[in-house]
């Protein structure tokens, strides 16, 4: 193949990953694709599409046991790969004397190289231009890859992820620890200030319940008012239960002056009001009780109904109690042993279980277990699920692009660091190294140490020129935020450089493949 064709082809793959991250810088500038959207968005990337192009690719690695020796040796490449990149460039940090918490910063964000997305997505917008790797290079170089993202894996998240986050959280932790000692009475005022919100709610709830009910029984009183005992004896009686006695009283008032006759005569029509007064409320109440009736008749059907729902949620209730009992029973051992271990090993463990890791872990248990995987992943109608697996993580590489284009929002500016210090990083992490590795795995393949396979040959080349990884960013945004401006001025200058550097070492390396 020639050099020319070569170039072409190797400028057309960086063109289209330049076009994707141009759309993802594009993105956060117009379209609000912000910090927090990147985070949102990474995490999906990280827990859904990039285990299922971790699972499919491994467990469809190989076909007999006998391809092991191949993949065995990408695992050991990508530890010497990550100790050549880590430690050149914290000894230099330390030669051109840059803080301690910076030089964390520093060595963590050079030290790791994107692995999975930017090898992918190189071999994927190649592989469209020439067939000079090959047939079925694009899916055997996703399944190297795979193989040498499993101990990186571990390396990141374990001792990159550990170091990091010690080395810029012990300062803060000690001045947080230095403003929060203070006296006695200082500490039973916050207790007192700071009481669960819970109780507040429950105090004013029953403050509410107090008022209303006492509302309730004034506006009983003023509506259905009580009868005065006037009233009581001013109630007309028929004249047939007339009592004598009162025959008389009738004679004596016959005999008044006409003044009160008056006055018996207004009284009789106030009494005659009265009596029609109390006729419409008795029909009213008449009418209210119906109502009142039918309500109740109601209330009682429903109430039977929410009776056995409410059976129902307290035997659920129980049901769970008892369960969440057994798995304190059953998990008490573990969680003691848990607590006892160090931090350090605490959270090397949860980062080691990691949806990538754990999907590799089962990737490894389906490559060897081909009477499963085939049925899952290779033939039959079950075969689907493979498939689907596969379409999902399709995805993968496109979103990690567009991601890594919105990081750049910030650009090189803001900075703590001073540029020419990260000039030296950039200098030692993509020259130095990639020349180092470059010549290492050339003579090694050259000389059959390394298998003849050009797929594996380029892949490993192509991870020498890998810029650094990107996560860098997600983590230093979680444990040392106030590095995030010198983390992506630096992750800036590594990628702008990493475009001259990636047509480079495609262009050498697929040349070279003329020189066995």
């Amino acid at each position: 193949m020639l050099v020319r064709e070569i170039i072409k082809c190797a400028c057309f793959a960086v063109i289209k990953i330049m076009c994707i991250t141009l759309m993802g810088f594009a993105a956060s500038k117009l379209s609000g694709f912000n910090t927090q959207v990147r985070s949102i968005f990474s995490k999906l990337i990280f827990t859904y599409f990039m285990p299922c192009v971790v699972l499919y690719q491994v467990a469809t690695a190989i076909d007999t046991i006998s391809e092991l020796k191949e993949l065995w040796i990408l695992p050991v490449a990508s530890i010497i790969h990550t100790s050549l990149q880590f430690f050149p460039v914290l000894i230099a940090s330390y030669i051109i004397r840059i803080p301690k918490e910076e030089r964390s910063l520093y060595s963590f964000v050079l030290g790791f190289a994107n692995v999975m997305y930017i090898p992918m997505a190189v071999i994927e917008a190649l592989t469209g231009e020439t067939d000079e790797l090959g047939e079925n290079a694009k899916s055997k170089a996703n399944q190297y890859i795979c193989a040498y993202q499993i101990s990186f894996m571990v390396t990141f998240f374990i001792i990159g992820y550990d170091y990091f986050s010690l080395t810029t959280r012990e300062p803060e932790n000690k001045g947080k620890n230095e403003s929060q000692i203070k006296e006695p009475g200082e500490v039973a005022i916050e207790m007192e200030e700071t009481q669960p919100v819970e109780k507040k709610e429950e105090d004013s709830k029953e403050v509410e319940v107090k008022q209303s009910t006492k509302s309730e029984e004034i506006s009983k009183d003023i509506e259905t008012p009580k009868p005065s005992k006037e009233e009581d004896k001013n109630i007309p009686k028929e004249d047939k239960n007339i009592p004598k006695e009162d025959e008389t009283l009738t004679k004596e008032d016959e005999n008044l002056p006409k003044e009160d006759k008056t006055l018996n005569k207004e009284g009789s029509t106030n009494i005659q009001t009265e009596e029609i007064i109390k006729i419409d409320k008795t029909s009213s109440k008449e009418e209210d009780s119906k109502v009142d009736e039918a309500i109740s008749n109601n209330k009682k059907d429903m109430s039977g109904e929410s009776s056995k729902i409410n059976k129902m949620k307290i035997e659920i209730d129980k049901f769970k109690k008892k369960l969440h009992k057994i798995k304190k029973t059953l998990c008490y051992p573990f969680v003691y042993v848990w607590n006892k271990l160090p931090s350090i090993v605490r959270s090397s463990i949860k980062n080691f279980f990691s949806p990538p890791t754990i999907c590799t872990i089962i990737g490894v248990i389906l490559m060897l277990l081909k009477w499963v995987r085939d049925p899952l992943f290779i033939r039959t109608d079950w075969s689907i699920i493979g498939r689907c697996i596969n379409y999902m993580g399709s995805a993968a590489v496109f979103c990690a692009l567009f991601l890594l284009g919105g990081s750049f929002e910030k650009g090189p500016f803001g900075s703590s660091i001073p540029f020419w210090k990260i000039v030296i990083g950039v200098f030692v992490r993509m020259v130095l190294f990639p020349a180092v590795s470059w010549v290492c795995t050339f003579f090694m393949w050259k000389y059959d140490i390394l298998p003849s396979n050009k797929v594996f040959y380029f892949v490993l080349q192509m991870e020498s020129f890998a810029p650094p990884a990107i996560n860098g960013l997600i983590v230093v945004n979680v444990c040392y935020p106030k590095g995030v401006k010198s983390c992506s001025a630096i992750l800036f200058w590594c990628y702008m450089f990493a475009i001259l550097n990636i047509i480079f070492g495609v262009v050498l390396s697929m040349k070279s493949l003329e020189w066995k």
